[in-house]
Formats: C-alpha cells, structure tokens, sequence
C-alpha cells in the first residue's frame, strides 16, 4: 500500500501530465471567466419644472395688458392675443425699455417696449432691425418719454395715436441722422412741471389727454411722429405752445400746422391760439386778417374754416355759465358756436 507521501505525490504528477496534453493536443478544460459587471447606463436627473423655469433677474410687473414669465430659458409674453415665445430671447439680459400703461383709458392698453441682448421688442413681437446695445428712449430734460427712441441705426417713433395705447413701431430707423436729430418738444413748461408731479406710468390716462410731443427735426426734414413734414422749412420751424387750445402748433417762415395739417391761408408772423371750441375736437386760432376754427373730421383728420364776419381783434373764446352749448367765442359784433355765428 501506499503511504500518504507517496499518495499526494502520485495525485501531483497525474494532475501535471493531464494539463501539459490539454496544452500540448487543444483540449480545453472548462474554466470558469468572471466578467467585469455590465457597465450600467448613467444619464443626467431630469429637471423638473420648477427647476425647467428661469426668473426674469429684475422681475416684471404686468404692465395693462402685457405681462412675462420664463420658461425653457426663453422669455414668454403674454399679451392681448395669448402667450408668445420671444424667439432667441435673453432672460438674464431681458429688460423692458419703455412702459407707458394706460390703464385709465377705454380699452385698458399700454404701449410696452423690451430688449435683450439679441432683440428688441415691441409688445410680443421683435423689432427686426433694432440694434439693442444702442437702443434707447428719447426723453425730456424732465424724463417724459417723447415718443422717440434711438440706437446706432437710426431714430424710430412709437406711434400713440394721441395716446399711449397700443403701438406700433417702424420695422426701420425713419431717420439715420442721429447727428442732427432733435426733439422739438411741444410740451409746455407749466404742463411738464404739472404732469412730472402728478402722473407717473400704470395711472389714468389724464383727462384732457397728454400734450403732444410731436415734432422732431434732422439736419433736412421736419417730423411729426415719424411722418415727414414735407413743405416745413427745418431752419426756421419752431413749437407753439396751444395754451387753452390744448395741442401745440408747429410755424415756420412760409405755414402753420396743426399735426401735420398744414393750415391754410394763415400768417405765421401774426399767428395766436385762441382757446377750444364747445366741442372738444375743435377750436379757434387767428392772425393779423382772420380768425380760424379748427376741426377734426370723422377720420380724425384735422380740417380749418374761416369763421365769417370774425373781427381778429376782439375774438376770444368764452365759456358762457347759463347755457354752456349756447356759444363758444365771441367778438364785437357776434357770438359764435364751432365756428358759425349765433347771435
């Protein structure tokens, strides 16, 4: 028998002679490989919505009938039509240029302009050629937005219709003469001191409306708005203020004007305002020969007459007590009402 020497000896050499022949002639022996663990997909945390919405940096208030939010980094506007996605908007340089809110008036709208550092914007739409490093608003020396705006293209006007209602702005500069540009301010002192005191965005619209900053000049043309003043004469144009007329007037060495109303036959070295009218849309002014009345038409076109028989001299306007539809201006000889004699 073998002793347990010779028994672990015989076992070695059997194992050793077995594994050179699996070598030797390609017999395989089940082995067992452990494999590294499947790598296993890693992809980031879902955002949720809460963490999908931005803040606007300076939070905007909703302005009449505009107001914004952010939402997938785009800035959302929700206007009269809905919400609309600013395209390739900035919320963290996103910023409203202008707010003129005008909650007082009858359809309870406001003009609203906002930039980014990739657009402009009026309302929820983008103003394609607005260069917004440079785009500004043109103010008074008091701060009153004149309407104007401007950037290193040109000057554009935000139309307001007489109010500061629902705009629209020129898709191009209506004048690249930012050198010369000036605004020829039709507001009157005592009006910029009154509103500067008592008004301020997001309160009613006054009730007599605002005065009209309309007119603006470059080294070649007149403006009213953005409508050029064809026959004014830049070099000689000057405002008038409207005093109890209500509405500045523009003159130069040749017209007067009323908006852009050119008014017919009168002499701008002898011309006054008078005063309104009884009715609200009209009212008189006149010169050295003639008095006037003034009328906006069913288009809300601005139209004159000479008031017959007037005398220049004597003609003021009046507010009569007992029966205010009874007259509106008198002189010497007559009373009169929307320009036609009464009495």
């Amino acid at each position: 028998m073998l002793d347990s020497f010779n028994m672990h000896w015989l076992v070695g050499v059997i194992v050793a002679i077995t594994l050179f022949l699996a070598n030797m002639f390609g017999l395989g022996l089940a082995q067992h490989v452990v494999m590294p663990p499947a790598a296993t997909a890693t992809s980031s945390p879902v955002p949720s919505a809460e963490q999908n919405e931005a803040t606007i940096p300076n939070p905007m208030p909703t302005s009449g009938d505009f107001g914004f939010s952010v939402s997938q980094n785009l800035v959302q506007c929700l206007g009269p039509d809905g919400t609309t996605t600013l395209p390739s908007s900035d919320p963290d340089s996103f910023q409203i240029v202008e707010n003129l809110n005008t909650t007082g008036d009858s359809d309870g709208t406001s003009l609203i302009i906002e930039k980014d550092k990739n657009h402009v914007y009026l309302g929820c739409s983008v103003i394609p050629a607005a260069d917004p490093a440079t785009f500004t608003p043109i103010n008074t020396s008091t701060g009153d937005f004149t309407g104007y705006l401007e950037d290193k293209n040109g000057v554009y006007f935000a139309d307001n219709n007489g109010l500061y209602s629902p705009g629209t702005m020129t898709p191009t500069p209506f004048t690249t003469d930012t050198d010369h540009f000036q605004v020829l301010n039709g507001w009157e002192p005592a009006d910029i001191a009154a509103f500067a005191d008592s008004w301020s965005p997001g309160d009613p619209m006054p009730q007599d409306g605002f005065p009209n900053p309309q007119y603006a000049k470059d080294g070649s043309h007149i403006y009213v708005g953005s409508t050029t003043l064809a026959p004014a004469d830049p070099a000689t144009f000057t405002v008038v203020p409207g005093g109890n007329f209500g509405v500045s007037f523009g003159k130069d060495k040749n017209y007067v004007y009323i908006g852009d109303y050119l008014i017919p036959g009168v002499d701008p070295n002898s011309f006054v305002p008078v005063g309104p009218g009884q009715d609200i849309a009209g009212g008189y002014v006149k010169d050295v020969d003639n008095v006037y009345y003034l009328y906006l038409d069913d288009q809300g076109n601005w139209n004159s007459m000479i008031v017959a028989g007037a005398d220049p001299a004597t003609f003021v306007t009046v507010t009569s007590l007992l029966n205010p539809e009874q007259f509106d201006a008198q002189d010497t000889n007559h009373e009169y009402l929307n320009g036609v004699v009464v009495q």
